[in-house]
């Protein structure tokens, strides 16, 4: 069974160990600060002040690799001695800083058993990154992090009984993948492409691209590169077209005192939705009912309902919304990360016992709070051209923790609401922002929730004060109002709630469009034209989905055949899942979206807008602005994207949004472990993951956040720092800004 001759990793093993770079720190040498006893190298005589018991780490690592390889025995850790090479200055063994183990290997015919002794060895090299290893040494060779393979000299052991492990410092303190994934506990990992390299279950992980592959997902393995990606989304021809199932009969918004109806982390809240008397979290897959309005001051006749989802998870995901007795529509209507607080407004018609029906991909916490609803009485929609009114960082004017900012909300007369997108642009704080009419008293129930680490918005609908608009925030921050519509008695545009149904999913070829969106290009979704669609569509009112992009961006969704208008609808960042409800009018029939940034789109609609005879139904094509240093576009001629007006629209609907890889899940939260205590607002007020505030319930809630250590600071902080550097522009929305 033994090979003749030293270790000699195979090519596979040598091709991934030149991809591995591990910091080497040796111990210090033993005199002067400290002295041994004996002459036996292996004697533990020594005393120092470096000498340490072994570290979580290297306890963690030792017993895994026993676990994991039963033929190994323990041969220690901790022993404050001498290095067993000859030096000529001695110095300490790595196992006196508590950085290092011995695994003892049976014995074949008195030499090493390669055949067992090699595997452990292998494996160790190529997992030295994701581990946290330094130095291996095995039968009568080594591996350096810093140098590669080598011979052992003759100064030094043959190393044919045992194999000498050495972590660095970060795998010795528990800091680097191998233990924050809790894969050291044994207990296997969640296969998943990590960039390049695949973890696999038994939670080993290879670097593809040492061998020219790439990481593919499904299954988890390493296999030939993708073909080169596409220059921009493609148009696919004859591509299946959606009917729409209209649910209701025109309809007027009837504003509402903002009121939380549910949040599953309150029993008494928990227990407004139905669901077989269980509490807490949505498990995953699991469908609650709400059908308790009391209190809301729904209009008689109400049809649908304008809510404010806001998911608290621990796991990638989504939450989807329809009407109660409806079959569960294969869309989204509110996309969340890992340790995740993320709000979305969502128009969810009424069904069987007036009820919504909800459910998450993944455990979730879930908090609704409604604004409006829709019934046969109240007010109608002008459409605008999307308009930016309000921008504290033009003018350096941020708004300050708790102060209330009133708005010019540029109303025509008669208004009295309006309808929009607001961002919050944080200064390094977690908080949320609340909208209402000036002259009356703040809601409790909030419309984004903003983290520390990048821009966060989310559609709004609100009344007005005297034709203005209230903002107040919990911590300080900047904001960004746009506004796309005015409501009023006499208003052009009356809703028609339909069936949820998926337009767009650049990620598959059943769609009308396939492969990412290309930096700065402009698709064209036409509606007026879908099977059952009414007649004379004014407006639509979408569930918008950015993923898979490339950097920080945004999405601009506006009515086809005018310029790219200077406001956003979307703000997203590299990787991440975001989602936004956009209500857009519609030119020649379609809406147009724009990318600041390469991304996948996903389409969702919601529901339609008719003309209630009072006015006109077709808004007249966004201005340029002058001050924008010629940046609009006309549709069609950015990039030399060609717009086909008759594209047809997917009906297959097939796949959800959801981030499944991890490097998907980067965090949009504070980076320590400390409770959330909630506030009382409406989208789960402080859902920081790392604040304390104090709600109003006194109800405090932990939402699984990790260690900072998970959360691979440095690319996260240089992804901030770039994004804070972006050139900016008067009145123009910005990549993963406003």
């Amino acid at each position: 069974m033994a090979i003749a001759g030293r270790w000699i990793a195979p090519a596979s093993t040598q091709a991934i160990a030149a991809t591995q770079h591990v910091s080497v720190v040796d111990p210090p040498a033993v005199s002067p600060l400290g002295r041994c006893t004996s002459s036996n190298a292996f004697a533990c005589s020594c005393t120092h002040p470096a000498c340490m018991a072994a570290l979580p780490g290297t306890r963690e690592l030792d017993a895994y690799l026993r676990r994991r390889w039963s033929f190994l025995r323990a041969g220690g850790t901790y022993c404050c001695r001498q290095n067993s090479a000859t030096t000529s200055v001695p110095k300490l063994s790595v196992h006196s800083l508590g950085r290092a183990i011995d695994l003892m290997v049976p014995m074949d015919r008195g030499d090493a058993d390669n055949t067992l002794g090699d595997q452990v060895a292998n494996w160790l090299v190529e997992n030295a990154e994701y581990v946290g290893v330094q130095r291996v040494v095995w039968d009568r060779s080594y591996w350096n992090g810093e140098r590669g393979f080598g011979p052992l000299g003759s100064n030094s052991l043959p190393h044919t009984d045992h194999i000498h492990v050495e972590l660095s410092v970060d795998g010795a303190a528990r800091r680097t993948t191998f233990f924050t994934s809790g894969a050291s506990a044994g207990t296997g990992c969640t296969p998943r492409c990590d960039g390049t390299r695949a973890v696999l279950a038994d939670c080993s992980a290879v670097e593809c691209a040492a061998t020219g592959a790439t990481c593919v997902a499904a299954p988890v393995r390493c296999g030939p590169p993708p073909p080169p990606e596409p220059g921009t989304a493609t148009r696919v021809p004859n591509a299946p077209r959606p009917t729409l199932r209209v649910l209701t009969d025109p309809l007027r918004v009837h504003l509402l005192t903002p009121s939380r109806r549910f949040d599953t982390r309150t029993p008494a809240e928990s227990a407004r939705l139905v669901r077989g008397g269980a509490t807490g979290p949505l498990a995953a897959g699991e469908v609650a009912n709400l059908r308790d309005w009391s209190g809301a001051g729904l209009a008689a006749g109400a049809r649908a309902v304008w809510m404010n989802l806001t998911a608290l998870s621990t796991a990638p995901g989504f939450v989807t919304a329809w009407s109660e007795g409806d079959p569960r529509p294969e869309t989204s209507s509110l996309n969340y990360g890992q340790d995740d607080v993320r709000a979305n407004a969502a128009v969810i018609p009424l069904g069987r016992g007036s009820g919504v029906s909800l459910s998450t991909l993944n455990e979730a916490h879930l908090v609704g709070d409604v604004f409006a609803d829709f019934a046969p009485t109240g007010a109608a929609l002008t459409l605008v051209p999307p308009t930016r009114i309000y921008d504290t960082r033009s003018a350096s004017i941020a708004l300050r923790g708790n102060e209330i900012r009133e708005i010019d909300a540029r109303a025509p007369a008669g208004a009295t609401g309006v309808l929009g997108t607001i961002t919050a642009v944080p200064r390094d704080a977690l908080g949320f922002l609340r909208v209402f009419a000036c002259g009356t008293t703040p809601p409790t129930s909030s419309v984004v929730n903003y983290s520390a680490s990048g821009a966060a918005s989310n559609a709004f609908v609100s009344p007005l004060g005297g034709g203005r608009l209230c903002v107040v925030s919990l911590a300080d921050t900047d904001v960004v109002v746009d506004v796309s519509g005015y409501l009023s008695p006499t208003g052009a545009l009356a809703y028609r709630a339909v069936a949820p149904q998926r337009l767009l999913d650049t990620r598959g070829t059943a769609t009308p469009y396939t492969g990412r969106l290309a930096a700065r290009q402009v698709i064209e979704l036409p509606l007026q034209s879908l099977p059952g669609a009414p007649a004379n569509v004014g407006a639509a009112t979408l569930n918008v989905v950015a993923l898979g992009a490339s950097e920080p961006g945004f999405l601009s969704v506006f009515p086809c055949g005018g310029a790219v208008p200077p406001t956003s609808s979307l703000n997203f960042t590299a990787d991440v899942v975001r989602s936004t409800l956009v209500n857009a009018g519609l030119g020649g029939g379609a809406v147009c979206v724009f990318s600041s940034a390469r991304a996948h789109l996903v389409v969702d609609l919601q529901g339609l807008w008719v003309p209630t005879g009072a006015g006109p139904t077709t808004p007249a094509p966004p201005t340029p602005d002058p001050g924008d240093d010629g940046d609009d576009m006309p549709v069609g001629t950015d990039a030399g994207v060609a717009l086909d007006a008759g594209v047809a629209l997917d009906a297959a609907a097939a796949r959800d949004v959801v981030v499944a890889d991890a490097p998907a899940a980067q965090r949009d939260v504070a980076t320590d472990d400390a409770a959330v205590t909630v506030a009382g607002d409406a989208a789960a007020a402080s859902e920081d993951l790392g604040g304390e505030v104090v709600d109003e319930q006194g109800c405090t809630c932990r939402a699984g956040a990790s260690p900072a250590a998970t959360r691979r600071g440095a690319p996260w902080l240089a992804a901030l720092v770039a994004l804070g550097a972006l050139r900016r522009r008067r009145d123009r929305v910005r990549c993963g800004d406003a």
